[in-house]
């Protein structure tokens, strides 16, 4: 019982990070959307919520992918 509970916890907390991984990519593709072709101030914004999100999902795919 012990073993079929922590298969499920830890189903249930991967289940959980991908959901974040998937947020975390929509908002980059969000962000990725809303940059200009051109260079403008505004880019720079959508750039920096990109390397947020980036940052969020190798720290979220960090603790799903055994070392």
């Amino acid at each position: 019982t012990k073993l079929v509970k922590r298969i499920y916890q830890y189903r249930m907390e991967t289940s959980a990070r991908i959901k974040l991984v998937r947020d975390r990519n929509t908002r980059i593709r969000d962000a990725a959307e809303a940059i200009a072709p051109l260079s403008y101030p505004s880019n720079q914004q959508a750039i920096r919520v990109i390397r947020e999100e980036v940052n969020r999902i190798e720290w979220a795919l960090a603790d799903i992918v055994p070392q």
